[in-house]
């Protein structure tokens, strides 16, 4: 807590949430990816084309619609 408030003002704490959430989520799809990257280049290039594309519309209409 500083002195003039809050580190988070409780406005903000939602975004903060989700902040928190999506990028515990990108680390374990970078895990993912560098594993079948390994295993894989093909099918690992697919998983970050694909799976990129569809996190990012996911996320988008998660916070345009329910959020």
């Amino acid at each position: 807590m500083t002195p003039d408030g809050p580190a988070i003002p409780p406005e903000n704490r939602k975004w903060f949430r989700l902040g928190t959430a999506v990028a515990a989520l990108w680390a374990a799809f970078a895990v993912a990816l560098l594993v079948l990257l390994e295993w894989d280049p093909t099918i690992g290039l697919a998983f970050a084309v694909f799976g990129g594309t569809a996190f990012g519309v996911g996320l988008t209409l998660f916070v345009l619609y329910v959020y």
